[in-house]
């Protein structure tokens, strides 16, 4: 569930991240000069890739929790690794003992 909400946070947070950032800086007059410009401008990009890596491990990290593996595939059946991935969807009956 906390993953669903990052997930679902980081785009409006790199928007609003992005807007203060430029807003903040001088270099929306036109008057900046090419070094104002060419730091916002990494700003921006440095601040994009940390956004969209972190978003890329919340995928990953759900990804990961949803795997449940392919029952008695042939390749886990020829490395001998049966049902060492699977996780069925429904679960093991305990019989009663006499």
């Amino acid at each position: 569930m906390l993953g669903r909400l990052g997930i679902l946070t980081t785009l409006p947070t790199w928007i609003t991240c992005a807007i203060s950032t430029i807003l903040k800086e001088p270099a929306v007059k036109l008057n900046a000069s090419f070094r104002v410009q060419i730091e916002m401008v990494s700003r921006v990009l440095v601040l994009t890739i940390l956004t969209f890596s972190g978003l890329g491990h919340f995928l990953a990290a759900a990804a990961i929790r949803a795997y449940a593996g392919v029952c008695n595939s042939v390749l886990d059946v020829i490395l001998g690794m049966v049902n060492w991935q699977y996780a069925s969807p429904r679960p093991k009956t305990v019989k009663e003992s006499p």
